[in-house]
């Protein structure tokens, strides 16, 4: 559905995908960089109402009225890496809803490596596509090549990334648009803050005052910065004395390497539940 709703994002038409009324957390003055020790601190009523609020949902249904469509348009996809399920999944819903459209779409693996998504940029600018779909590359880690893109005059949505004031508050924002995720979405670092409070409340309801194993790569994307400012917020609230203990990855360990790592940590933290 991400892609589908970026590709009319793309011809600048705004469509939104959902709505939603959820509340969100505000970030905590510091996340935490170490395991914390101790039984979790609250009662476990605390958490399965925190637990059953979140199982109500708040999703709407989309939109009914119809949008017209531009045609004829070339856009190229950079990719965040297609080694990773979550951006070739991204990545094929787009193509499918642009061919209904229409449209030539070409890819540009970025391989999960910011050089390379640059050197993609680089190309769209070189072919002279109309659009780029952005998926998941920050706007400082490509902001050379696509301010050239910019300044080239061709659109730019971000789906699943964040653009430069996002992330560095007086910065000049680039993408003409980004993916709409509806009420919620107008502020969309908020919206990841609440998607990792949804998945700390998730984890204590399982983890039943056991220790919590918490998979960190806030150093790569900043979506996963902000949903670990939002764990973080949701767990001081509702267990600050749960032992939470992290495990640095990167997105290229995705598979056997993180699943190594993951058993590692559990062999080395019995308590983990």
């Amino acid at each position: 559905m991400a892609a589908t709703v970026g590709v009319v994002s793309l011809a600048l038409i705004l469509s939104a995908c959902s709505n939603t009324k959820a509340k969100t957390a505000d970030p905590p003055a510091q996340s935490t960089s170490g395991a914390t020790s101790g039984a979790t601190g609250a009662a476990p009523s605390a958490i399965d109402a925190a637990y059953a609020e979140l199982s109500k949902g708040n999703w709407t249904a989309p939109p009914t009225e119809k949008s017209a469509a531009v045609a004829g348009k070339t856009v190229m996809i950079i990719s965040c890496g297609q080694a990773n399920d979550n951006c070739t999944d991204m990545g094929g819903g787009f193509t499918k809803a642009a061919k209904i459209l229409g449209w030539t779409v070409k890819l540009c693996d970025g391989k999960l490596d910011p050089t390379v998504a640059q050197a993609c940029f680089r190309q769209a600018v070189a072919e002279k596509v109309d659009g780029i779909v952005n998926l998941a590359w920050d706007c400082p880690l490509v902001k050379a090549p696509l301010q050239q893109a910019v300044t080239a005059g061709i659109k730019v949505i971000g789906i699943h990334a964040f653009d430069c004031g996002q992330i560095n508050p007086g910065d000049k924002n680039l993408f003409n648009v980004q993916l709409n995720y509806g009420t919620l979405g107008q502020d969309q670092p908020a919206a990841w803050r609440a998607w990792g409070g949804a998945m700390a409340v998730a984890a204590l309801k399982a983890a039943k005052g056991g220790a919590i194993l918490y998979p960190d790569d806030t150093a790569e994307f900043a979506s996963f910065k902000f949903m670990k400012q939002g764990w973080d917020a949701k767990v001081k609230e509702l267990a600050p004395d749960t032992k939470v203990v992290p495990l640095p990855w990167t997105v290229s360990e995705a598979g056997p390497k993180l699943g190594a790592k993951v058993q590692a940590a559990i062999l080395k933290n019995p308590d983990i539940t």
